[in-house]
């Protein structure tokens, strides 16, 4: 229905708007239509190339043939066997295409491609990078494999991501040498048959160790690789914030047009002032812009904090906050009925009609759960007048301490009383909830350590669970975490109420010993940490008194600093963790009866908390601002430290020893020959031991239980390594001189553990001489009669008294020899 002239139809396109504009509103038709909606916004080459197969490395990386088949021999093997492995080589940042941001962050990278990746491949995920190894898996989390050495170069790539390979399906059971059989099978017919039936899709319940989380969105439509912002729904299709290239395109050429063309539309006698269409193709020439400008918008939700999408992306870039791991509002969450700190029975299913924040929480715990209970109470708080509409609850998580009062003196202490239902009930009662949450897999009974999972459920009004995180251990970013639950529970509530917190969710870097900082002094002015010389401080919160006596040792440590004063060791601060004190009143209350002879800082941000490493309170560091190697080793910032909760309070002479060593040069290994100088004389069966000195025994676990038997009538030091294990070799010459002073008397044993190769250990003590055997051991057949739980981590060393009883263990490193000296004197010579 045109109404141009006939000159007016010779005339070119661009002498005719009318021909223009119409073109132009094709072409945004077709930009509206062609414009990709779900597709992958990051833009991350490895996520497509894992999505099918077990092996990706970049162009630049350089593998040879014989690399690659070497490598997909391996992986293919772990298939047959059943414990699925995939590999990322990043070699180059350019590996990592627009998530280039991970660049030199294994472990970072290696929870963002597992995220990534959930929807698809579900299993075992390694990452290498010249700058470390990581693993993820969707269920377990993601852990630093810094034991393995890596570097640049094709070479030490790929032997790192074959020892990361071995390290990791070994964690699956499987031995290294069955790995390595079936890999030299090359029986990939069977692998690739395998790979296509155990595909298993995740089932929403989720897994971790140590605080570790997996996320993405699931659900129907929901493309694998994007990550919902805070608030919006399981499905909805987001991407990491950025435009969409064709909308703004299009949107910018046709704007251009009508700016150029408009008053060329609007005279009453120009071009289009004839024509019937003038008036409404300007207007749909208007919309069309709006419209287009709308596409090209980033996309994102509500909520808190900015920009929807802009905050998803910081969200997924932030290594600190759990983002949701959805569980698609179909699976109705299990009820159960326990008893809270009151004494009350209640029930999961009489909060139908509300949303439920549910966590499982250890009643005694001085680690994580501080941390998660703290985020729930922001999160309700941030919802306003809806905070009515949003239940918290926690399921006890502690096997040995579960009565009402245990419950209620964590709620007191964490000032949770009138917020929250703190349940508990019988072991047999809370065994049945773990199994039902999947959280009970960690909760070992034959250990006094409980490690559980730090689970968290979000379930919706209609009763069915929506989401579920994992804690992350860090004191800054729980204001974040309280955000995004607040968030996930206002876009489950009806009318999706407004959240009032606004905070980004750009990564909060801690403060590290290098870095001065200015904290709130108790009874006024500031206390500068980061500066001068080195300096003892003890991390702390005023609930630690639910299980440990920290009022009187406060007190106790006034003799440190009188003696620190008087002999130039590091002077004390205790450092208040203010982000998870329950109300600003509590630190006044608790120190108004203390008398200290040392000053008391308070931690505002959590900044200096997660910069100092605090893992748990209460919590020992030992910092020195002004170490030069710092870049190099950064633990030379941090020389020592002690977690209370676990390992216990030590006295004031082992404190100073501690810190003397600590600051002190690290002995030489001793002699060989001095070594056996010294040792000639040694009764029978301790002379045998050192006729095999720094060699790796046959036979495994069978034969180290059998050489135990015969060391009966002996003291026994069994001290757990491997190659791998960085603080493993930073304690060998410790073991060295050890062995040399108390061999005559001690029997000493090593157990390399979990060795990528059986010529690693070899290897390794090749070059660190040590007066005792070794015996390979992994983690499957490790002697459940030394560990009953297995070996925790590495190094462990377990103290045997004479008649064989395991009489302690401790699972971390020796940073003096005075430390392991005084434990071999205590547990081994004096028993």
């Amino acid at each position: 229905m045109s109404h141009m002239t006939p000159a007016a139809r010779r005339r070119p396109l661009w002498q005719s708007p009318a021909r223009l504009l119409s073109v132009l509103l094709i072409v945004f038709g077709l930009a509206v239509t062609f414009a990709p909606r779900a597709a992958r916004a990051d833009g991350d080459p490895g996520v497509a190339e894992l999505d099918f197969q077990s092996l990706y490395f970049g162009p630049g990386d350089d593998l040879s043939a014989a690399q690659q088949t070497q490598l997909n021999r391996l992986l293919d093997a772990t298939v047959v066997l059943g414990a699925p492995v995939r590999v990322a080589v990043i070699g180059q940042r350019q590996d990592l295409g627009t998530a280039a941001a991970y660049w030199g962050r294994p472990t970072a990278y290696a929870r963002f491609l597992g995220t990534e990746l959930a929807l698809a491949y579900s299993g075992r995920l390694i990452v290498v990078m010249p700058q470390g190894v990581a693993s993820f898996h969707y269920r377990h989390g993601v852990e630093d494999l810094s034991g393995i050495s890596t570097g640049t170069g094709p070479a030490r790539l790929t032997a790192a991501a074959r020892a990361a390979t071995i390290a990791v399906a070994g964690q699956a059971g499987i031995s290294a040498a069955q790995l390595l059989h079936e890999a030299s099978a090359g029986n990939l017919a069977a692998a690739t048959v395998t790979a296509n039936a155990g595909q298993a899709e995740p089932t929403g319940a989720i897994a971790a160790s140590g605080g570790a989380s997996s996320s993405g969105a699931t659900g129907p439509g929901a493309a694998a690789g994007t990550v919902p912002a805070a608030g919006e729904s399981a499905g909805a299709n987001t991407g990491s914030g950025g435009a969409n290239p064709v909308a703004v395109i299009a949107a910018a050429a046709l704007l251009l047009i009508l700016i150029l063309l408009g008053p060329g539309l609007w005279r009453r006698r120009g071009r289009l002032g004839r024509s019937r269409l003038a008036l409404p193709g300007v207007g749909v020439g208007i919309v069309a812009v709006g419209a287009l400008v709308v596409l090209a918008l980033p996309r994102g939700g509500g909520g808190g904090g900015g920009g929807g999408a802009s905050q998803a992306q910081a969200l997924a870039f932030n290594p600190t906050v759990a983002t949701p791991t959805s569980l698609g509002d179909s699976v109705p969450a299990p009820n159960f009925t326990l008893t809270d700190e009151s004494g009350h029975r209640i029930s999961l299913s009489q909060y139908r009609g509300k949303v439920v924040i549910l966590a499982f929480t250890d009643a005694e715990c001085q680690t994580i759960c501080p941390l998660t209970t703290q985020a729930m109470v922001d999160a309700r708080a941030a919802l306003g007048p809806a905070a009515k509409d949003v239940q918290l609850l926690g399921v006890n998580a502690n096997w040995q301490s579960t009565s009402i009062d245990d419950v209620a003196n964590y709620s007191r202490l964490h000032g949770l009383l009138g917020q929250w239902h703190f349940l508990t009930g019988s072991l047999g009662q809370l065994e049945r909830v773990w199994r039902q949450y999947k959280v009970a897999q960690n909760v070992n009974r034959r250990s006094t350590i409980i490690n559980h999972d730090p689970a968290l459920y979000v379930i919706g009004p209609n009763g069915k669970m929506a989401d579920a995180f994992l804690t992350y251990a860090s004191y800054a970013a729980i204001g974040q975490f309280g955000q995004v639950l607040a968030q996930t529970a206002a876009g489950l509530l009806p009318g999706h109420p407004k959240v009032l917190s606004h905070l980004s969710y750009s990564p909060i870097r801690g403060l590290s010993p290098s870095t001065p900082a200015s904290l709130p002094r108790v009874g006024g002015g500031t206390i500068t940490v980061g500066r001068g010389r080195p300096h003892l401080y003890l991390f702390f919160d005023t609930w630690d008194q639910q299980s440990t006596p920290i009022a009187a040792q406060m007190q106790r440590l006034n003799a440190y600093a009188r003696d620190a004063r008087r002999l130039g060791l590091p002077p004390l601060t205790a450092i208040d963790e203010a982000t998870v004190e329950p109300n600003p009143r509590a630190l006044s209350r608790f120190l108004a009866g203390l008398h200290l002879d040392y000053p008391v800082a308070i931690d505002t941000s959590g900044r200096v908390a997660d910069g100092y490493g605090v893992q748990g309170e209460p919590w020992f560091t030992l910092a020195v601002p002004g170490a030069h190697d710092s870049v190099a080793q950064p633990d030379a910032q941090i020389p020592w430290s002690q977690e209370i909760y676990t390992q216990g309070w030590i006295s004031l002479h082992q404190l100073k020893a501690y810190v003397r060593a600590a600051l002190a040069p690290a002995p030489p290994a001793p002699h060989a020959a001095l070594v056996a100088h010294d040792l000639a004389g040694s009764p029978p069966a301790l002379a045998a031991l050192h006729r095999q000195a720094s060699r790796i025994l046959p036979g495994g676990a069978a034969a180290l239980v059998r050489r135990l038997r015969e060391l009966r009538g002996r003291p026994v030091v069994v001290n757990v390594w491997g190659s791998w294990c960085p603080p493993c070799r930073q304690e060998f010459p410790l073991f060295a001189t050890a062995s040399a002073i108390y061999g005559k008397r001690v029997a000493f044993l090593g157990v390399d553990y979990n060795e990528p190769t059986t010529a690693a250990g070899a290897q390794f003590l090749a070059s660190h001489q040590v007066s005792y055997p070794s015996y390979a051991v992994s983690d499957g057949d490790f002697p459940s009669a030394l560990l009953p739980g297995g070996v925790a981590g590495t190094p462990t060393t377990i103290f045997i008294t004479p008649t064989g009883r395991v009489l302690s263990a401790r699972i971390s490193e020796y940073q003096s020899q005075q430390a392991l000296d005084q434990d071999i004197e205590a547990y081994a010579l004096n028993h």
